[in-house]
Order: C-alpha cells, then structure tokens, then sequence
C-alpha cells in the first residue's frame, strides 16, 4: 500500500499521485517529516470514510477473457476424445462384467442393478462425446471468418496507426508509460469501434493486446 504524506490517506497498489493533494505517495509515513502537524480535511476524512466502506462492500471487478473459435473448437475436441474413450473402455468393460467374463461376486439382481447403472453413465459420456465433436466442428467453421476478420482489423490498425501521431493527438508530454498504454488502449478502442461495428468488447481488447506491440514497441 501506499500513502499520501500530506492527508495521509492510504491508497490501493498501483496508485502513485493523490489525486487531492497532487503529492507522489510514499511506501511508509514513518519516514516523513514534518514540520507542524498536518490537519484533515473534513471533506477528505468523508472521503476516507467512505472509501474505505467501498473497499469492503464493492465486489472485486471482474475480468471478462475473451476465447475466440479456434480455441474453443480445440478445446470442444480435446474434450470429445477423453469423453469418447472413457465412455466406449467403460461400456465394454461394463458388458465384459455382466457377461461374466470379469470374475464377481454379486447376486443377478445385484448384478443387473450394478451393470446398469454403469452402462447408463458410459453411454451419456459417449454421447457427450459426440456432442463435443460436433460443437468443435462448429467452432472450427466460425473460427475460419473471424480470423479472417481479426487479421483484417490488425493490418487495417498497423496501416493507420502512427505511434507519434497518436501520442500528439492525446496530447502527451510527460506522462508516465503506464498512462500512455491506458490512453493508446482506449484510442485504439475507440478507432476499431468507428470503423467495426457491434464487435464484442472482449474481442476488441484481445485484438488490442495483440497488436500493441507491433505498433508501438517496434523499433523505427
């Protein structure tokens, strides 16, 4: 954590600037000296108060990752394997117990329950099996177009996109690297937006994160 040396007031990682006092923070308020005791400000202990009430009572923001076609229909097959294989070894090894070709002590009506249930549950792998094939193949047919739409928004980004150019329209000087991304991401964001419309916000800031370097960590 960090802490403003003039209100003291403690601000979350990743912070460094108080936006009310305009001072840099410091890592620890032991080390500042001052030369009269500093006042509160009614407003700014409000402020605090109510912060720090934020800070338990809202949840954590959550992260939306995007997972495009290609990926889920990879993952869809993966899982179609494992599924048909475990579905097709047990309902053989099911049948090979009811026949009697696997030793067992249990009673016919035991038996008959036991093999059952079994071959219920290694039949429904199966079939969820082939249900996960046939989603991969569905995400494999879409994930064809939107490569082919992601490739076409990042040489259109890498085509109009000047790092200095944009850095003098935001109006940059001395800010921070950290600031400069956040403001070249929301640039960028807004640009794909104008020029593609209804795209999903996950998608665009997957597309993003992958053509920030080429962009603007290239060398010249």
């Amino acid at each position: 954590m960090a802490w403003c040396p003039k209100c003291r007031y403690e601000y979350r990682e990743g912070v460094t600037v108080c936006p009310d006092c305009e001072c840099e923070l410091v890592d620890d308020l032991s080390l500042v000296c001052d030369d009269k005791e500093q006042s509160i400000d009614p407003n700014q202990l409000l402020r605090m108060l109510y912060n720090d009430q934020d800070e338990v009572e809202k949840p954590a923001q959550k992260v939306e990752l995007y997972v495009n076609n290609e990926e889920r229909a990879r993952e869809n097959k993966s899982s179609a394997y494992i599924l048909i294989l475990v579905g097709a070894v047990g309902f053989v090894t099911d049948i090979a117990y009811f026949l009697g070709y696997i030793p067992n002590s249990l009673t016919p009506s035991g038996k008959y329950m036991v093999c059952g249930v079994m071959g219920v549950l290694f039949f429904l792998f199966l079939i969820m099996g082939f249900v996960s094939m046939r989603n991969s193949r569905l995400f494999m047919n879409k994930a064809y177009s939107e490569n082919n739409l992601t490739e076409t928004i990042k040489k259109w980004l890498v085509e109009n996109v000047d790092k200095a150019q944009m850095d003098s329209r935001i109006g940059f000087t001395d800010e921070t690297e950290e600031l400069r991304y956040f403001g070249r991401i929301s640039e960028l964001k807004d640009m794909i937006n104008n020029q593609y419309m209804n795209l999903d916000g996950a998608y665009v800031d997957r597309i993003i994160e992958e053509i920030y370097p080429d962009i603007f960590e290239r060398e010249v």
